[in-house]
């Protein structure tokens, strides 16, 4: 009976906390409960918040900010390619004198268009024979209805060397660099031609033969560490990425190499002596000691830049003698040395004299250096060069 009763007696405790509990009422008890259920109800809301939907705030932050970073990066690459466009396009001409295009009456090559921005030459900056010259280069887009300057599908720009006559090629004997295989002479070339307006740079290189070898890398500097065979198979490759005949593209001859450069100059550089060749805006060396990207120096009387000094451009034929006109054969170097090539242009190691317009160096077919680019010659189709309305 005594644990019955102390049984009983334990059920009896939660009566007397009851008691202690009165001295709330029960409106306030239930006032206190409601608050404690809210309070409850509310952290449990933020619980669900922070369970449910801290991913699609998180998401929607990152996109925020992936998208700003973008737009940040869009702007750097616009600006660093309005830089290239006015490197590539300069207007560091004292007077330069924008193009008036001939539209739609323009006679075309197969794969060309009229370039969209072009300038004449400022023959005040040039040689004295600079005048001459670009009236030559007017009359024939005149009569001719060509278009002074193209771009291919590969973005690369052509300038129209016009058919002037004979020139003097290799040097005077009393110039200054002069080497013995510069005799003086006369050559011509008999029709009009199409010349890069640049060195063909490592993105257009890249786009038709699909590597890049160039050394620095960057792509708006001229491509280099190129054999002759490579800038040959470059030349192929683009006339058939273009449905053109074979040979549509190809190196100059260092007939035509030397003929453009001059643009009927018959100083050591197409503007004058060597007195201003320290003015960066002509040379593309200045003890630089790397390429310059093309176009950042002023072209000659036809519109073509850097061919002073900035790199050694192959030429299509092989290295001959001037004095006998015959190609010189591998019978007449050693072993070894056979298969040489012309390179013209001089390069960013070169010497002042090593840039001069007749200046001539030879390397062997399959050589490579990070000096060693090439622009390229655009030909005219045989049947226009024979119709005899247009005067070429």
């Amino acid at each position: 009976m005594d644990k019955e009763e102390k049984i009983e007696d334990k059920g009896k405790l939660p009566k007397v906390h009851k008691k202690k509990k009165n001295k709330f009422s029960k409106k306030q008890l239930e006032k206190f409960q409601d608050q404690i259920k809210s309070k409850n109800a509310e952290e449990e809301r933020k619980q669900q918040l922070l369970d449910l939907k801290p991913a699609p705030i998180i998401a929607k932050r990152a996109i925020i900010f992936y998208v700003f970073i973008m737009a940040l990066l869009i702007l750097f690459l616009l600006s660093i390619n309005r830089d290239v466009s006015q490197k590539q396009f300069p207007r560091v001409q004292a007077n330069p004198t924008e193009v008036i295009p001939v539209g739609d009456n323009a006679v075309l090559l197969q794969g060309f268009e009229e370039a969209p921005y072009a300038l004449w030459a400022d023959p005040s900056v040039l040689d004295s024979t600079a005048h001459l010259a670009l009236e030559v280069q007017k009359q024939l887009v005149k009569d001719s209805l060509l278009p002074v300057e193209t771009v291919n599908s590969f973005d690369m720009h052509f300038r129209l060397i016009p058919y002037a006559g004979p020139f003097g090629m290799g040097s005077p004997e009393l110039e200054k660099g002069r080497e013995l295989d510069e005799s003086l002479h006369t050559q011509q070339v008999r029709f009009p031609f199409y010349l890069g307006k640049y060195e063909v740079s490592q993105k257009q290189f890249l786009a038709v033969m699909g590597y890049n070898p160039g050394n620095p890398s960057s792509l708006f500097l001229p491509v280099n560490e190129v054999s002759w065979f490579e800038a040959m198979a470059f030349c192929d490759r683009m006339s058939e990425m273009e449905g053109l005949p074979k040979g549509s593209y190809r190196l100059p001859t260092e007939i035509e190499w030397e003929y453009a450069c001059r643009s009927m100059s018959d100083s050591a550089y197409y503007f004058g002596d060597e007195k201003r060749i320290n003015e960066s805006r002509y040379y593309s060396v200045i003890n630089e000691g790397k390429p310059s990207v093309s176009g950042t120096r002023i072209p000659n009387a036809w519109g073509l830049h850097n061919m002073h000094g900035n790199m050694w451009e192959w030429c299509r034929n092989w290295f001959y003698d001037y004095d006998t006109q015959k190609v010189v054969t591998w019978e007449q170097y050693p072993i070894g040395i056979y298969f040489q090539r012309s390179v013209r242009g001089g390069n960013y190691f070169s010497n002042i004299e090593g840039a001069r317009s007749a200046s001539r160096y030879t390397l062997t077919d399959r050589s490579k250096g990070n000096y060693l680019g090439f622009r390229v010659l655009r030909v005219f189709p045989k049947e226009m060069l024979h119709k005899k309305e247009r005067r070429f």
